[in-house]
């Protein structure tokens, strides 16, 4: 979970960006992934392209493995 925040909400924070990105939350700009597995178990699901299943940029989604 550590690496996971200190890409997403850390990241945000120390670029100063904290209020429009970083954590899912209304409001903010809605980048996102989906991916078939758990990458709290595996982190290395999200380095395998085949596992992510849907990308969201700016809240539309940008591609979908359905």
């Amino acid at each position: 979970m550590a690496a996971i925040e200190a890409g997403t909400r850390v990241s945000a924070r120390v670029l100063g960006l904290e209020n429009e990105l970083g954590t899912i939350e209304e409001g903010k700009i809605a980048d996102l992934i989906m991916v078939a597995g758990n990458p709290l178990e595996n982190i290395d699901i999200l380095l395998a392209r085949e596992s992510i299943c849907m990308v969201m940029q700016g809240g539309k989604l940008a591609a979908g493995n359905f």
